[in-house]
């Protein structure tokens, strides 16, 4: 009996542990400006990304970084997605705002963009050709 108690125990110390990290890891979000592409956590980025700039509080990210139109090109299509929405000209852009602490806004006045959304749930890229920024924004709701 005492055995069991004590087994009992240790599983649910463990279940407590890791339900606490597992809660840290979803609640608190992970930021970086300017980071080169290894160092940031974000598996979909073209090879030639650089200068990476993110924002991740699941299931919301913002992300945004340079490249040139085919790394852009080659990151739509890591997504695997039907999209609902491809243009180009003038976009609004949502990003985020590190220094204020919450969603921008970025106009790029000559952009290609992409969008997807289901539900609550919407990707949305955008290249702003003139800078060669890449926007990402979105959640997975």
């Amino acid at each position: 009996m005492r055995r069991w108690l004590r087994a009992w125990m240790i599983v649910a110390a463990v279940s407590a542990a890791g339900g606490t990290w597992l809660a840290y890891e979803v609640l608190t979000p992970r930021a970086g400006v300017g980071v080169p592409r290894d160092a940031a956590p974000i598996r979909k980025l073209p090879r030639n990304a650089r200068n990476v700039t993110y924002y991740l509080r699941p299931p919301a990210a913002y992300y945004e970084f340079d490249t040139d139109e085919a790394g852009f090109l080659e990151w739509v299509g890591m997504w695997g997605l039907a999209w609902k929405d491809k243009g180009d000209g003038p976009r609004h852009v949502v990003t985020w705002d590190h220094a204020a602490g919450r969603p921008g806004e970025v106009q790029v006045p000559d952009g290609l963009s992409y969008g997807w959304w289901q539900a609550d749930a919407g990707w949305f890229l955008t290249f702003d050709q003139r800078t060669g920024r890449a926007y990402c924004s979105g959640t997975s709701r």
